[in-house]
């Protein structure tokens, strides 16, 4: 599939507009018909509608912009309300709030043409763009994709549903491969199946995707969850001092208790840190963070910096320090926190 002759097609369309409202929309709506039978007849005509769309609102085009957040908002508070409902294990009610919205999934489903994905920043946009090959043309859905289908999955996986659970954890995949909150719904029901295997393989193959010191710290301590249970003392041991390094949680603290007193074993930190990079190579575990995050965060915070925002500027040295840790990036940031 070759996205050239689509846009062939559309720049065709649109060098037949004249600026005249009515006579465009009248235009447009006439070549509809000619791409019925296209190879990407149903993606041309999409992209048809949404010009006619925009040609429609353009004179009303801030009344349409404050519509359109009303209605996310409403969403948005919706959802939270969901949230409540699945805090005060009401699934009923949760679940009938969220069930009007799973119709409304369909307009974000993607076609041939078009891929619909909900990242949380544009750093994560960047990264995907690089890191995957796709010819397809990435747009932003109309929902929060990503809300709907964490919260659902939640309640199928608390009904007892697991396998239309994992159908729409899948989806929420799709929509963000670096959204890790679908991947630890998915780790977390086959560790409720008992299949650890499976469980390491997706934490441990998910880890290439992971720049948040936080969900790095998660992804290390459910690998030491995964030894603990084979007796892995050395294994797990190095996955949790590792977690801590990334975010120290007490959880991590509880289960280094556990094995020095089920295993009757003296954690000696400093040789458990030293050794962490061999144990991880010999399990094909990621030990450090792809660099990649790193160079697309520092050039955008460079960018960000040269252009005064400086705002945003420190957001992205930030994401490049929590994984470096590097000593002039921190100094970096003191100064420009000095004059923001």
């Amino acid at each position: 599939m070759s996205i050239e002759k689509y846009n062939n097609e559309m720049k065709f369309i649109s060098s037949k507009l004249t600026d005249n409202k009515e006579k465009d929309i009248e235009i447009l709506e006439s070549l509809k018909c000619n791409y019925v039978d296209h190879e990407y007849g149903d993606e041309i005509i999409d992209e048809i509608n949404r010009m006619i769309g925009r040609i429609l609102y353009n004179e009303e085009e801030e009344d349409f912009d404050n519509a359109y957040e009303g209605d996310t908002n409403k969403i948005m508070e919706e959802l939270n309300l969901v949230q409540k409902y699945i805090n005060e294990n009401n699934i009923e009610k949760a679940e009938s709030i969220i069930l009007d919205y799973l119709p409304m999934l369909d307009i974000c489903k993607g076609d041939k043409i078009n891929l619909y994905m909900e990242f949380r920043n544009p750093l994560e946009e960047i990264y995907y763009k690089y890191k995957f090959e796709n010819d397809k043309i990435i747009k932003k859905p109309v929902l929060p994709l990503a809300s709907i289908l964490e919260k659902y999955v939640y309640i199928l996986i608390k009904k007892g549903e697991i396998e239309k659970a994992l159908k729409y954890i899948e989806k929420g995949i799709r929509c963000n491969p670096l959204n890790m909150a679908f991947t630890f719904q998915k780790a977390s029901i086959y560790a409720m199946l008992n299949n650890g295997e499976k469980v390491f393989k997706i934490i441990r193959d998910s880890l290439k995707f992971c720049y948040i010191p936080e969900e790095l710290a998660r992804c290390y301590r459910m690998l030491g969850g995964y030894f603990t249970e084979k007796s892995l003392w050395k294994e797990a041991i190095c996955c949790y001092l590792y977690s801590n390094f990334w975010n120290e949680t007490e959880i991590a603290n509880g289960e280094l208790d556990y094995i020095s007193e089920t295993a009757n074993i003296n954690i000696d930190v400093e040789n458990y840190i030293n050794i962490t990079p061999e144990v991880f190579k010999k399990q094909d575990i990621l030990f450090k963070p792809d660099d990649t995050w790193m160079e697309i965060s520092y050039g955008m915070a460079s960018e960000f910096e040269k252009s005064g925002k400086i705002n945003d500027a420190i957001s992205y040295y930030m994401v490049c320090y929590n994984l470096t840790m590097d000593e002039e990036l921190k100094e970096k940031l003191q100064k420009l926190l000095k004059q923001d």
